[in-house]
């Protein structure tokens, strides 16, 4: 049997040795009120790169370049399989702003990250990006 699958990006932003993070809004449909790493789902016949760019521009108000795949999962959301794509991105400008998506942003270093993120392939996930940026991969 195939499965259909959703797919969305994750945008890993690092500043220094930190990285950010959004508290879901209590009105969303999905996990409110969960940290996690920013990220949305593909629309229709867009790449993972368009989707960066404009999730980027949505949810945070910057200007974001992939610099690399860092990892991928599969999850249930809501009774569908969802396939997250976890992207290193690079802000080309812009200062972080909140929307509608998040109630808050926070730049944690990984030990917060550990601590706030609720699920372990999110961590595992943060793990991998922090050996990747230690090791000078992509960045």
């Amino acid at each position: 049997m195939h499965g259909l699958f959703l797919v969305a990006v994750a945008m890993i932003i690092s500043k220094e040795d930190k990285i950010l993070l959004g508290k879901r809004a209590k009105t969303r449909d999905f996990k409110p009120g969960i940290w996690e790493v920013p990220a949305g789902r593909l629309d229709k016949g867009e790449t993972p790169s368009q989707a960066i760019a404009r999730e980027g521009r949505e949810e945070l108000n910057l200007i974001l370049e992939p610099i690399g795949l860092v990892d991928a999962y599969v999850f249930d959301r809501n009774g569908r399989n969802l396939l997250l794509l976890n992207y290193a991105c690079r802000i080309l400008s812009g200062t972080p702003k909140r929307s509608p998506e998040h109630e808050e942003l926070r730049w944690v270093t990984i030990e917060e990250a550990n601590s706030l993120l609720p699920y372990s392939k999110q961590q595992k996930v943060i793990q991998r990006y922090f050996e990747l940026k230690k090791r000078n991969c992509f960045f």
